[in-house]
């Protein structure tokens, strides 16, 4: 069985106090949508919604006014497969703010550009609700990039990732952001998909809703004077040292991330020095997230 590969630009600290802004991005609440003849989208977004020769009809995104999270409607991605050519395609359900465009000879789809964008939000984040009849999981993400002039080409500077399998009831999700520069992006992109792409399970639906990014000030050397916390070694083993640059005992919470978005560990403390066990977590990149004095910090770090 062939299937449609996508192909996204994706490379993979950070400290940001919190201002979580939904306006900023194009009919985030997916209340809007529009026709182009053969299939209503979400306007502002590209969809994977394909029609080859008007024989072929993949709708993999629709316009759900039944059962949105907020406001009257919601988006619905959904898995599909189709006969074609003597054998059988796949295309996810995708909505992206760049362009999504399909090849049906060759099986493969590309998901280009976005939106321009100069600032470095902390995190991407929205609700949804995901059900797949096998293995399979959902993906948000989002991507930042820059024009390199001396080298006539596209870099990856930034992005976030959150994969998930079934959950029933609305749930929010967050894609926290690293970025591998200190340059600011010059365009944004988020892709959204119904499926992993190396299991495109017929099927999987993915319902989302309310999309929001985290606009804040990446941090400068100046602003590292005021940082209200340290966390060490990184990496780390089994412990994580925590230190609070503060006397006045007020309470703060601290969570710890996995790369996919998932909370692993969340406690509340006043104390200025705290010891958090590493033992159960496997290896790989991490996301240490602190709320305190109205503020919200995240900072990447690794467990060996």
């Amino acid at each position: 069985m062939k299937i449609l590969v996508i192909h996204v630009f994706i490379i993979l600290s950070i400290v940001l106090p919190q201002h979580m802004v939904s306006q900023n991005l194009p009919n985030y609440d997916l209340e809007n949508w529009e026709s182009d003849g053969s299939f209503d989208n979400p306007i502002s977004w590209s969809t994977s919604n394909y029609s080859a020769w008007s024989i072929i009809n993949f709708n993999t995104v629709i316009q759900e006014n039944t059962d949105a999270y907020s406001g009257s409607s919601c988006a619905k991605l959904v898995t599909v497969s189709r006969y074609a050519d003597g054998d059988y395609a796949k295309i996810a359900g995708l909505i992206t703010l760049g362009h999504f465009d399909v090849n049906i000879a060759t099986r493969k789809a590309v998901v280009t550009g976005g939106v321009p964008c100069s600032v470095k939000p902390g995190l991407l984040s929205g609700y949804y609700k995901y059900s797949t009849p096998g293995i399979d999981s959902c993906i948000m993400s989002i991507y930042f990039t820059k024009f390199n002039s001396q080298l006539n080409r596209t870099d990856t500077i930034g992005s976030g990732i959150f994969t998930s399998g079934t959950t029933t009831e609305w749930t929010h999700f967050e894609a926290p952001v690293s970025y591998s520069s200190t340059e600011n992006p010059d365009t944004m992109n988020i892709i959204i998909l119904s499926s992993d792409t190396s299991l495109f399970v017929e099927g999987s639906t993915l319902y989302i809703d309310k999309l929001a990014i985290d606009i804040a000030t990446t941090i400068n050397q100046e602003s590292i004077k005021d940082k209200k916390f340290s966390i060490y070694p990184n990496p780390a083993t089994d412990l994580l040292f925590l230190d609070i640059f503060q006397t006045n005992n007020s309470s703060y919470c601290y969570s710890i991330i996995n790369s996919s978005g998932v909370r692993m560990k969340q406690s509340t403390s006043n104390s200025d020095n705290e010891i958090i066990d590493l033992s159960a977590f496997a290896s790989g990149i991490y996301f240490f997230e602190i709320h305190i004095d109205n503020y919200r910090y995240i900072e990447s770090f690794v467990i060996n």
